[in-house]
């Protein structure tokens, strides 16, 4: 059984995975936000959803949750913009989800440590963002870890296109 590196490597360049390793980073630093914001508790019933356009979307089980994050919301986009200036943070969304919370910190069985990946090969600037090939997809057989993956490329598609187009407004003719 491949590990899910293995399939970031072949799916995607060096850029795309360096954005990749921003975003997984992003993500899996929730709890020590929380607890940099002085509600560590919060992490266990709270996750970072989406970040959308710039807004972060963070979701809780219960809303007394939400209300404690609505009096740390500042806190919360200080922290990650400062340390994820990249991701051009621009406000917070909190929302109530469904079910419980996932990824909380007190997981029983959090699995293998994850182990060194082989880098891509880097692809030119000015190239497109490469298609991935349907095949890789139907190979991952966990539904959500394949439907993050989807997430993330179609966000990644978006940036860059975003950001070309305002490359070709800022031209000079």
């Amino acid at each position: 059984m491949k590990r899910a590196g293995d399939y970031l490597a072949a799916i995607i360049d060096a850029d795309l995975f360096k954005k990749a390793r921003t975003y997984s980073g992003f993500f899996s630093s929730w709890a020590q936000i929380c607890q940099n914001c002085g509600i560590a508790a919060a992490a266990g019933h709270t996750r970072i959803r989406d970040l959308e356009k710039g807004i972060l979307v963070v979701e809780a089980d219960h809303p007394g949750w939400v209300q404690i994050l609505q009096t740390k919301a500042q806190w919360i986009l200080n922290q990650t913009r400062r340390r994820f200036p990249e991701l051009d943070i621009r406000g917070i969304s909190l929302t109530l989800s469904k079910g419980e919370a996932r990824g909380s910190p007190q997981q029983e069985n959090p699995g293998p440590a994850p182990q060194p990946v082989p880098k891509p090969k880097s692809r030119p600037k000015d190239s497109p963002v490469p298609r991935i090939d349907p095949d890789v997809w139907e190979r991952i057989e966990d539904k959500d870890f394949k439907d993050s993956l989807k997430r993330l490329e179609r966000s990644i598609r978006e940036r860059e296109k975003s950001a070309s187009e305002k490359g070709k407004k800022q031209r000079p003719l």
